[in-house]
């Protein structure tokens, strides 16, 4: 038989619920994450495909009716407010994780920055000295191409402040320094900050 009536004579009635896990467990009774318990549709019988879905049995169809309509617009609310909560947690989640990323990058940078300083300070006599025949160059009627050639060829010659020269940048008006820091690690090598040269 497919049909399962709960009386002989008058008809029960079925709510079909949807979200909030358990039925048997009072509404807000729930995770907040979990969507509010709202009535699908009623019925006057339970089927054997439908028994197995979540439902509330009432003693007559007119007292499911009733509540199904009865509880309608409460339930609507309950969604809308289950809703406007997701999408303030979903923006309290992307702003957490906005700051989370600005703090991992400010933090990289601050150690970035710590690490040049000390390769800097380490080094801090060479690049005195790479700084100083820059602009000893540069006083002496030197142009950055003509600068750049002769730095090249002192590199060629061995000159150990030439090699500490990376690259020549016109438009900053400076120079990048790759500098060594033989304490830690013999084969670890950091880019200078630039440090500006005057031109003559």
């Amino acid at each position: 038989e497919m049909l399962a009536f709960c009386g002989a004579e008058v008809p029960k009635g079925y709510i079909f619920v949807k979200g909030g896990g358990d039925a048997a467990k009072p509404e807000g009774d729930g995770d907040q994450d979990t969507e509010p318990r709202v009535y699908d549709i009623f019925e006057p019988f339970l089927t054997r495909q439908s028994e197995s879905k979540p439902h509330q049995c009432y003693e007559t169809f007119d007292e499911a009716v009733d509540e199904f309509y009865s509880s309608a617009e409460c339930q609507k609310q309950e969604v809308a407010k289950h809703q406007e909560k997701k999408q303030i947690a979903s923006k309290l989640d992307k702003i957490k994780n906005d700051q989370d990323a600005r703090i991992t990058s400010l933090r990289n940078q601050a150690l970035s920055t710590n690490k040049k300083a000390q390769l800097i300070e380490y080094n801090l006599e060479s690049v005195d000295a790479a700084i100083n025949a820059v602009n000893e160059a540069l006083a002496s009627g030197f142009d950055w191409k003509e600068l750049d050639q002769m730095i090249q060829s002192e590199k060629e010659a061995g000159n150990p402040v030439a090699s500490l020269v990376s690259s020549l940048q016109l438009d900053r008006n400076a120079i990048t320094l790759r500098l060594e820091n033989n304490l830690d690690d013999p084969e670890e090598e950091g880019e200078g900050g630039s440090r500006r040269g005057k031109l003559s």
